[in-house]
């Protein structure tokens, strides 16, 4: 996943993604929970469930980070994305991603 993600603090501005395996869009309908790690904190759509959806629409995963209380307005290039379902209860992780968190001014 080489994807550039931007947010902006207290803003919804979504970014949409599609998660694949082999080039193919998974469904996230059977996904329980999302988790996004960035700038070395866990957030996820358990305790922030407004900055995370995928079902709306399941071959979609939306996040709106910057709705997240307290996030920092930073960059990181290491962000990972894992989704959590019955066939992958330890987490799936989609890979690295760069998310930048701005503000606006």
């Amino acid at each position: 996943m080489a994807e550039t993600l931007v947010f902006y603090k207290g803003y919804d501005n979504p970014q949409v993604l599609e998660l694949k395996t082999g080039g193919v869009a998974q469904d996230l309908a059977a996904v329980s929970k999302v988790e996004v790690t960035f700038n070395g904190n866990t957030y996820d759509s358990d305790t922030y469930a407004d900055a995370f959806d995928w079902t709306t629409d399941s071959m979609e995963l939306v996040l709106r980070l910057g709705l997240i209380p307290g996030i920092e307005v930073t960059k990181d290039k290491k962000s990972e994305i894992v989704t959590y379902d019955p066939s992958n209860p330890n987490g799936f992780v989609w890979g690295r991603v760069l998310i930048i968190m701005d503000e606006v001014s």
